[in-house]
C-alpha cells in the first residue's frame, strides 16, 4: 500500500502536528505551575507544623519546670454532709 501526499497534504498536516505540539507544551507549562504551587503550600504547611509543635513543647516544657505546681498541697477536702448537722 503505497500513500502518496500532496505538499499541501503535508503542509496541513505540520500545521496539525504544531499545533499539537504548542497545546502540549502549554499544557506542560500549567502543569508545572500546579505542582509548583503545591510544592509551596506543602513548605508552607510544613513550616507550621513546626513552629506549632515548637510552641507546644515549649508550653510543656514551661509546665515541667515550675516547682510550685509539682510542691503545692494538695485542695482540702471539704465535707458538706457536715454542715447541715447539728
Amino acid at each position: 500500500m503505497t500513500i502518496h501526499a500532496t505538499e499541501d497534504d503535508v503542509a496541513v498536516l505540520q500545521a496539525l502536528l504544531d499545533e499539537l505540539r504548542q497545546e502540549r507544551e502549554r499544557e506542560r507549562r500549567q502543569l508545572e505551575g500546579v505542582i509548583d504551587d503545591l510544592r509551596n503550600r506543602l513548605d508552607s504547611v510544613d513550616e507550621e507544623r513546626r513552629n506549632t509543635l515548637r510552641q507546644l513543647t515549649a508550653l510543656l516544657t514551661d509546665r515541667r519546670a515550675t516547682p510550685e505546681a509539682n510542691d503545692a498541697p494538695p485542695p482540702a477536702k471539704r465535707r458538706w454532709r457536715l454542715w447541715g448537722r447539728g
